[in-house]
């Protein structure tokens, strides 16, 4: 089986290549932080990669890491459910276990300041049932008070959106018409599976009596 692995990091793009023989070959270069996808296609290139010939291609990156902890990604804004804006401020979930009890532990700043979070007025069961559909012009505003506060990109996370992604999906296809250069992503194109991370809306679980 030919195969090739490529891990784009921030300093440098690795590669291994396998091929039916069971050879093992690896290729670094330098990765191009502005555009990584130079590195990614000059790398096959220097490597005498045949794409054609490849049954399996394995791609991993660390950028979207390295951007979370040296905070240096886009300006960001977040939109969710009307009622839970301070659910960043709060961070239940971050805080280390050894720290549970030290009064003393200083809180992180969070990914989005408390002035870039927009709430939307809408609201979705845990089941995926609307029961109040979302507010487009509501919306459309919030979505251009973040831009006009200088956001290039806007993460979307409603209540229960994991059961039903159709209010996100909206705002997104405002975002589009309105804001096409806005780079957004919503929580509901992730994994739809309950408990399957932390997020917005998760049922807490009962306890027993």
């Amino acid at each position: 089986m030919n195969m090739v692995g490529i891990d784009i990091g921030g300093t440098f793009t690795d590669f291994v290549i396998t091929d039916g023989s069971g050879a093992v070959r690896v290729h670094k270069l330098s990765s191009t932080p502005a555009d990584p996808d130079q590195a990614f296609m000059r790398g096959l290139g220097e490597s005498k990669v045949d794409i054609a010939m490849l049954d399996k291609a394995v791609h991993g990156t660390t950028v979207g890491t390295n951007a979370l902890i040296e905070r240096c990604g886009a300006p960001t804004g977040l939109i969710t459910t009307e009622g839970f804006r301070d659910v960043l401020e709060i961070r239940r979930s971050v805080r280390p276990p050894s720290d549970y009890f030290n009064l003393r532990w200083i809180k992180p700043r969070p990914l989005v300041p408390r002035e870039l979070i927009y709430e939307a007025r809408e609201r979705t069961t845990f089941d995926g049932q609307i029961i109040h559909p979302l507010d487009v012009d509501d919306a459309l505003r919030g979505l251009r008070q973040l831009v006009d506060a200088g956001c290039t990109a806007v993460a979307v996370c409603l209540l229960f959106s994991y059961a039903n992604p159709s209010h996100e999906q909206q705002i997104a296809d405002i975002a589009s018409q309105h804001f096409p250069d806005l780079a957004l992503s919503g929580s509901g194109r992730g994994s739809g599976h309950n408990r399957r991370r932390r997020r917005r809306g998760r049922p807490r679980r009962r306890l027993r009596g």
